[in-house]
């Protein structure tokens, strides 16, 4: 895989998981909540095609009991993803050490994450969490090693330079 494309390609994607970040931060809390339960609803259909047929204040009992592990998840992976392509884009200049790069990847995330709260306390409904920018900077961290890890193997492990110029 050539050098410059992959580093592109991860900055690309990186702008494109931020972009999505800002959107969902910006939606007010009824959008929000809206858009999460609908999803789950289809999550918990495809495990209990019983769902339907309970009444409504039981099916609400349920898409409450799993509705916050979504929310939650869903930060987690979107931030993975973030720290993913990040460490990706980084990965590819040949400026300082693997775990320097982990740092740097994580140090961006972080700062991203924060900023994201900070936005979401402007948003009707929406608040500012700590736990978030916790759970998502754990994101950014597993991201950012399965990144290192899928750029040693097909990369670094080739030859003694990162890339091919």
């Amino acid at each position: 895989m050539n050098k410059k494309f992959f580093r592109y390609f991860c900055l690309v994607f990186s702008i494109i998981v931020m972009g999505l970040i800002f959107c969902f931060s910006m939606q007010n809390s009824a959008e929000s909540n809206f858009v999460s339960n609908s999803l789950l609803q289809k999550i918990i259909f495809l495990f209990d095609k019983n769902l339907n047929n309970l009444p409504i204040n039981e099916q609400l009992i349920v898409l409450e009991k799993y509705h916050i592990i979504l929310r939650k998840l869903a930060h987690f992976g979107i931030y993975a993803l973030l720290g993913f392509f990040v460490y990706g884009f980084l990965g590819t200049y040949n400026w300082c050490k693997k775990a320097v790069l982990l740092i740097f990847s994580v140090a961006f995330t972080f700062f991203y994450a924060i900023t994201d709260e900070l936005h979401q306390m402007f948003v009707s409904g929406r608040s500012a969490q700590f736990t978030d920018v916790l759970i998502d900077v754990s994101g950014g961290i597993l991201g950012s090693i399965i990144m290192a890890i899928f750029l040693y193997f097909i990369f670094w492990r080739k030859s003694n330079e990162k890339f091919k110029q």
